[in-house]
């Protein structure tokens, strides 16, 4: 999940190089408030 979350982040900004640590450390945290459900989700 963290994997498919961090290349959506980077496609949607073109794939631009450098930001590869915050993509994935920012899909870290998308990815363990959905779970946790902090995104809206069921609880």
């Amino acid at each position: 999940m963290i994997a498919e979350a961090a290349y959506l982040r980077a496609e949607h900004r073109g794939f631009a190089p450098g930001f590869e640590e915050d993509d994935w450390l920012t899909a870290e945290k998308e990815v363990d408030a959905l779970l946790s459900g902090g995104l809206g989700g069921p609880q």
